[in-house]
């Protein structure tokens, strides 16, 4: 009954059930392990103008020096192994909550 009084509400008022997001397109799992990810949540597009995109998050790209990605490791000191981690810890939040995010860049964290 809580989930529905919460629900039905948002969808009277929205049309849909808004939900908090980081503005990332991740790249899949699989694809991030072969890759040699061993861990976290790939980056393999950023939206324009998002919330990462703001925080200067950087979208997968590649060039004569290789492979270059961005790895979201953590959420608010939460580590993520895999998407579903990371869906996990943004359900807790609300829309427009801001989260301190921790990423692996060219090797560093």
């Amino acid at each position: 009954v809580d989930i529905v009084n919460e629900i039905v509400p948002q969808l009277i008022k929205y049309g849909k059930v808004p939900r908090p997001g980081l503005g990332i397109v991740p790249l899949e799992d699989t694809v991030a392990r072969r890759l040699g990810v061993p861990y976290g949540v790939a980056i393999s597009k950023i939206v324009p103008a998002g919330p990462a995109d703001l925080a200067g998050l950087r979208e997968m790209t590649i060039d004569e020096d290789g492979l270059h990605l961005d790895v979201i490791t953590a959420i608010d000191g939460e580590r993520l192994r895999n998407q579903s981690d990371l869906r996990k810890v943004l359900e807790n939040r609300k829309v427009g909550d801001t989260v301190r995010v921790t990423i692996w860049r060219d090797g560093q964290e």
